[in-house]
């Protein structure tokens, strides 16, 4: 790890039997610096950053990355925006001359804008009609209400018509500051290329500061339901509570119910489908953020099913919050999590993606290359005793479908 005199951490590893290299540059920022009335501003940096620059059209810019025979995104979430770029070593000289020109440079023009706009709009539209998205919506904006991860990534029509092409290049510019900027390159590279490079990049800067603040955050003082009425053949239903941030040190554990409730040998198929009929679809979900994140199930079933559907959905959560799981169910969720993070390793991609975020959060990256001994030190008391720390909490209830 190196950090520049401007505050820039560049992690660099090499791997270099094949001649290939995946990177990422990352800013902090993301969906927690929009507003409510502009939501959708980073998914519309997303689509039109790299599309234009000022040296080149758009269709020259794609002609350029396609003849090295490279990719070079753009990304967004609930917290970061940036770049990923994946390259073959031959072609090292004009990829980081595209980069730059592309994070240096960019152009946001209207016509782009306004034809990305229009494509999001006819997907917003689409997903106004799936049941899954709805009640998924409906959950994360009860559960975290009025924090920003509750936000819809796309936005909504009524937000985009307010967003303009002079605010996503303000947010741009306001994210590309001194200290918000991390870099990390695997594979077959040159490394002096790479800081010429990001020195390059940080001549560009217009600010300085961190944009990772965390946002105020509050705890449900009591179990909540929400329904919303669609005539469909399934009913789509979550139950979830608040659960772990990113670097809480029990996400591992956490990790481990997962896997012992997923699956078709996992509890949630066997005991809401295999033994009682009661799901279409139906599957634990997670997710984690700064300050927090929520655990819970997801099941598509028919109406008349969904008042039992939620009893066993809860006698589930309590049977693992008051029992110890078997060791054969340990044993099969430790493999089956090392098993996938060894698999993952295999592509410079998926190593990129895993010390590039776990460093920005604040996480160990050398824990996590190895974290198949944080697995196999995860006993069942522990993974007990957190399924009863968070399934204790008040809950929220999400239903889509027929009264």
């Amino acid at each position: 790890i190196v950090t520049t005199a401007k505050g820039t951490e560049v992690l660099f590893l090499n791997s270099s039997e094949i001649p290939t290299v995946s990177a990422k540059i990352i800013f902090g920022g993301g969906g927690r610096l929009e507003s409510v009335d502009k939501m959708g501003l980073t998914e519309m940096l997303n689509r039109t950053l790299v599309t234009q620059t000022k040296t080149k059209s758009e269709s020259e810019l794609l002609k350029a990355i396609e003849d090295c025979a490279a990719g070079i995104s753009a990304f967004g979430g609930k917290n970061t925006t940036g770049f990923s770029i994946d390259y073959m070593t031959p072609f090292e000289k004009d990829i980081i001359g595209l980069t730059k020109d592309v994070v240096n440079a960019p152009v946001f023009s209207d016509e782009i804008y306004n034809r990305e706009r229009s494509v999001l709009e006819k997907q917003i539209l689409a997903k106004q009609d799936q049941p899954s998205f709805l009640c998924g919506r409906q959950f994360n904006q009860t559960i975290f209400a009025g924090h920003p991860i509750s936000f819809d990534q796309s936005g909504t029509a009524e937000t985009l018509a307010r967003i303009t092409t002079n605010d996503v290049s303000q947010i741009y510019n306001h994210i590309k500051s001194e200290k918000n900027m991390q870099v990390s390159v695997v594979g077959d590279f040159n490394r002096s290329a790479w800081m010429k490079l990001i020195t390059d990049i940080e001549n560009g800067f217009q600010s300085k500061g961190k944009r990772l603040e965390k946002a105020p955050f509050r705890t449900l003082s009591e179990n909540k339901t929400v329904f919303q009425e669609k005539d469909k053949e399934q009913s789509h239903v979550i139950v979830g509570w608040q659960a772990l941030s990113l670097t809480d040190p029990d996400r591992h554990a956490l990790e481990i119910i997962q896997a012992v409730m997923a699956g078709q040998g996992g509890r949630l198929f066997i005991e809401l489908r295999d033994k009682n009929s009661l799901a279409y679809s139906v599957s634990p979900i997670k997710m984690e953020s700064l300050e927090c994140g929520y655990f819970g199930g997801y099941i598509a079933c028919s109406p008349d099913k969904v008042e039992k559907a939620l009893k066993m959905f809860h006698e589930e959560f309590k049977k693992i919050s008051t029992d110890l799981i078997s060791e054969e169910e340990l044993s099969r969720a430790q493999k089956y999590l090392i098993g996938q993070h060894d698999i993952g390793l295999q592509r410079k991609s998926s190593i990129c993606n895993l010390i590039s975020f776990d460093h920005f959060y604040g996480n160990d990256i050398h824990e996590s290359m190895n974290i198949s001994d944080v697995y196999m030190k995860i006993t069942r008391e522990k993974v007990r005793d957190l399924a009863e720390k968070i399934f204790s909490k008040n809950y929220v209830t999400s239903i889509v479908g027929r009264k």
